[in-house]
């Protein structure tokens, strides 16, 4: 009789490992390919031009571009947090000009690759398609669009999806913190996330201290930076854009921001955008126009609603209540995104709801529910692209200015 050797562990846990690791890497190298593919031309390069100012030792850029605060002699301050300008400056240092656009897709590509990674880490058996429903939903519109708005909420996405495989796993709290901080300093609700990373790590109290001093590494920056340009650490100029139809006033004198940048009264309609907004049916082809407000998540996100059949564990709720908290700041913003595919800010949320959604289906091979969701999600996805060459198209916006 021929003896039977049994498998080395290790070589099982190599196989394991390997498999995730080449699906995973092999939808994220598509979702990249079809971002560019399908992805729309950037006519906003203000992250470069702020990457060129850094490495210059400036902090303003030129003054052609929109939404900038002007301070005289063409020049402008970029009002969003910077970070993003980071993914410029290596390439920019030794004379090259960096794409936004394949910036994007690449982080965006990056950004479903962790998806479907967590997804597997915590055990689902669905993660293909989680991943699949995310990259083909508003996330998708925004990294093939990839403008300064839309490159900044992908890479907060992607730092935050880094930070919560740390925390999943308890290790590197530092590193761990890090992302997260510049996950803020690219969008600045992401940081919000931080009550569900704290929940990973609890019981250690070292690890908490650690993620405090990841945080605190880019909040400082860009605190003096902001203190620098408006002499205050938490202001970040957006009372101060130039109105693009009120010459020499701010976005203040605009009606969508009536009560200010943030104010309790703009939650109703922000959620009634994220929760109803449809398409407008016309006559001929292509037959559907999706509105500057956008599609509701119902449309646009629809695998995340899915989240909502998680077992109620701790970590479900700890998660289902991170993303509300991120959405507040959202919701009170008086824009609510505009000429936008979905509710753009929902981005945000979806780390924190990919941990409920993935634990939905822990153990669990994906349902008609799951693979209808990304199914259509993708089918719209795919029609708006191929009908107009990118998922919206320009229109005045929804309110007189």
């Amino acid at each position: 009789m021929t003896a039977t050797v049994a498998p080395d562990p290790q070589q099982r846990a190599g196989r394991s490992i390997s498999r995730p690791l080449i699906v995973g890497s092999a939808l994220g190298i598509g979702a990249a390919i079809a971002y560019l593919l399908l992805g729309d031309a950037v006519t906003e390069d203000g992250y470069r031009e702020l990457g060129l100012a850094f490495l210059e030792g400036r902090m303003w850029i030129r003054a052609d571009l929109p939404e900038l605060v002007p301070i005289g002699d063409g020049r402008a301050y970029f009002p969003p947090p910077p970070v993003p300008a980071l993914l410029y400056m290596p390439a920019q240092a030794v004379g090259l000009s960096p794409s936004t656009t394949i910036l994007s897709a690449l982080v965006g590509g990056t950004g479903v690759a962790l998806s479907y990674w967590l997804a597997r880490l915590l055990g689902s058996r669905a993660a293909l398609w989680i991943a699949a429903g995310m990259a083909a939903s508003t996330f998708g519109w925004a990294a093939g669009s990839g403008n300064d708005w839309l490159l900044a909420q992908v890479l907060a996405f992607t730092l935050v999806m880094g930070s919560l495989h740390l925390g999943f796993r308890r290790q590197l709290p530092l590193v761990a913190g890090l992302l997260l901080g510049l996950a803020a300093g690219s969008r600045l609700p992401a940081g919000l996330t931080l009550p569900l990373l704290l929940y990973l790590y609890r019981g250690d109290r070292r690890a908490w201290v650690w993620i405090a001093v990841g945080l605190l590494a880019v909040a400082l920056p860009v605190a003096a930076y902001n203190m620098a340009r408006f002499g205050s650490p938490i202001d970040f100029g957006y009372a101060h854009i130039a109105s693009l139809h009120h010459p020499g006033r701010t976005v203040l004198a605009e009606s969508w921001f009536s009560e200010g940048i943030i104010h309790p009264s703009y939650i109703p309609r922000s959620i009634a955008v994220m929760l109803f907004g449809g398409f407008q049916v016309e006559p001929s082809f292509p037959w559907l126009r999706v509105p500057v407000s956008g599609l509701s998540i119902a449309i646009a996100a629809p695998v995340f609603l899915l989240a909502i059949r998680a077992p109620r564990s701790p970590v479900v709720m700890v998660a289902a209540a991170t993303a509300l908290l991120v959405m507040l700041p959202n919701w009170a913003h008086g824009s609510w995104g505009f000429w936008q595919f979905g509710y753009r800010f929902f981005i945000d949320a979806m780390p924190a709801l990919l941990v409920p959604l993935a634990l939905a289906y822990r153990g669990w091979p994906a349902d008609r529910w799951l693979i209808g969701a990304a199914t259509f999600t993708l089918a719209v996805n795919l029609y708006l692209f191929l009908a107009y060459e990118i998922g919206f198209t320009t229109r005045d916006l929804p309110f007189p200015p």
